[in-house]
């Protein structure tokens, strides 16, 4: 017969199934994994917005402007995102520690005490988790629409009325305040 081999006698070690540590291990690599593929995905898709941008705005030959609007947007971004961290953290760490004692009975509430046997543990990658998810999900909404939050913030800055300020104004210069 061709292409049949004889089966090869595996080692009961091989065989065996790996340990909660390796299981454990192995979450954690697939973990980073996952988190870092979508990382790559979306510094992609920043970087085709970006340029993306940059080429149109070249297009109509106002190129400074996308400049404003994007440090408009970082700038906001970074404020909104920053801040909104800091208030869910400090909000989570008062109420942590301004919660009443609780020890639950091991044996008729074992989802309980096995919850605040383990979460001293991961209590402050939890909170930081969620403080990034927020300040993220909040500096994003707030820089995300250019022509609420960041074209607001251009417009207060020259004293005009956000419905006035447009590209073409802020490249000109009519939408600077007067020296």
């Amino acid at each position: 017969m061709v292409g049949f081999r004889p089966v090869l006698k595996t080692s009961p070690e091989r065989l065996k199934r790996p340990s909660l540590s390796r299981w454990k291990r192995l979450a954690i690599r697939l973990t980073v994994v996952v988190l870092a593929v979508l990382a790559v995905f979306y510094t992609f898709l920043a970087f085709v917005n970006i340029r993306t941008n940059v080429l149109w705005f070249d297009s109509v030959d106002v190129h400074d402007v996308y400049g404003t609007i994007l440090s408009a947007q970082i700038l906001l971004f970074l404020v909104f995102g920053v801040l909104t961290a800091v208030a869910v953290a400090a909000s989570l760490i008062v109420v942590i520690r301004q919660r009443p004692p609780f020890r639950p009975d091991p044996d008729r509430e074992r989802w309980r005490y096995r919850y605040l046997r383990y979460e001293r543990y991961v209590r402050g990658w939890l909170i930081a988790v969620v403080a990034i998810y927020l300040g993220v999900h909040t500096g994003s909404n707030t820089s995300d629409s250019p022509r609420s939050a960041a074209t607001t913030w251009i417009a207060r800055r020259a004293s005009r009325s956000p419905s006035t300020v447009t590209p073409r104004s802020i490249a000109n210069g009519s939408a600077r305040p007067p020296l």
